[in-house]
């Protein structure tokens, strides 16, 4: 696990630093409930970035994915087609 752990954190860290940003946020069953694990992210991160990306982990997050899944597969479907999950907006 800590291999994993390591792995995971550092290719985040090389794509936080190839869009610039300061922060990433961890999801996933594999770290629910996992403190061993959200430590190990959160200090792997702050070694490779030098504490300047931040780690961040969401409480509530077993749904994220499937939400993530769910929006992308819509997003190029018609509001009106049938068990489209989105509705036109109503004037």
């Amino acid at each position: 696990m800590f291999m994993i752990a390591n792995n995971i954190t550092q290719i985040a860290y090389l794509c936080a630093k190839l869009h610039n940003t300061d922060r990433i946020i961890f999801t996933g069953g594999f770290l629910a409930g996992n403190p061993y694990l959200m430590s190990r992210f959160a200090y792997a991160l702050q070694f490779w970035s030098e504490s300047k990306i931040q780690a961040l982990f969401l409480r509530h997050d077993g749904y994220l994915g499937a939400l993530g899944c769910m929006l992308n597969g819509t997003k190029n479907r018609d509001p009106d087609e049938e068990g489209s999950l989105f509705t036109k907006d109503v004037k």
